[in-house]
């Protein structure tokens, strides 16, 4: 029968050659249809192709995963120049507020020694210093400042007037007092006068020449010494003058320091 092998014992019962060959065809047939079943041989994967397309995948899955790395990395560092920008952006920011506020203060110490210097209310100049600097600005500055303190030209305009007084004061105090002392010592006040230049010695017209010149060289704080030599009497009688002085010396020194101390030194 067709569509089956035919067996040993199949063949044994063949007794024609007809028979033997219609055995024969059918086995051919069999066979031709058991090959025209299997696929093509191209398409057939060998071992080797499978290698070969393994090798393939992993070198292309290697590609990509060389490919993911240097992504990465190149998300790392511009993630990493961010950062940085940002920082020196800060860095920047922090740099010109400082020099800003230092340009400010250093603005606020001009105004407030040039305010002072010539015999004007500094208050809103020092305000503003304080208030950059945090700190506090010393008893006598913060004490003179609304008002002001003397300027040298008006120390010197005054000091004939309290130069006079002070010499009569003494002379009084060397006549012993009363009516008649008074009156010969005013007298001998002006005549005695004062020297034009400094000379030495002890005596009231002496002391005040060198106070005078000091004054004049605008040496504020070596005329304050000088005028440490003048008699009680004569001290008390130009209190007023010396006070003027002394409170120029002292708020311009205080002044300074305090300046130089919250870094707004002055060129």
């Amino acid at each position: 029968e067709a569509g089956r092998y035919v067996t040993r014992d199949d063949a044994e019962k063949f007794t024609t050659q007809d028979d033997l060959r219609s055995a024969r065809t059918a086995l051919a047939a069999e066979i031709e249809t058991g090959f025209g079943a299997l696929p093509p041989a191209d398409t057939i994967v060998t071992t080797d192709r499978l290698t070969a397309e393994r090798g393939e995948i992993e070198a292309a899955l290697a590609a990509v995963r060389d490919e993911v790395s240097d992504v990465a990395q190149s998300a790392e560092a511009a993630v990493a120049a961010a950062t940085a920008a940002q920082a020196s952006s800060a860095a920047s920011s922090t740099e010109v507020g400082n020099a800003i506020k230092a340009a400010s203060m250093r603005a606020a110490a001009a105004a407030a020694v040039s305010e002072m210097t010539n015999g004007a209310a500094f208050a809103t100049s020092l305000a503003t210093l304080v208030d950059l600097s945090g700190m506090a600005a010393p008893e006598a500055v913060a004490a003179a400042a609304p008002e002001g303190v003397a300027t040298i030209a008006a120390l010197r305009a005054g000091f004939p007037a309290t130069a006079q007084a002070a010499i009569a004061a003494d002379l009084e105090a060397q006549s012993g007092g009363g009516i008649v002392g008074s009156t010969v010592a005013k007298f001998q006040s002006f005549i005695a006068g004062r020297p034009k230049d400094a000379v030495e010695g002890d005596t009231t017209e002496a002391v005040l020449s060198r106070v005078e010149a000091r004054l004049a060289d605008g040496a504020l704080i070596e005329a304050v010494q000088e005028a440490a030599g003048l008699s009680p009497d004569a001290r008390a009688a130009m209190s007023g003058w010396l006070g003027d002085l002394e409170t120029r010396v002292t708020v311009e020194q205080d002044l300074r320091s305090y300046i130089d101390g919250v870094g707004a030194v002055q060129g």
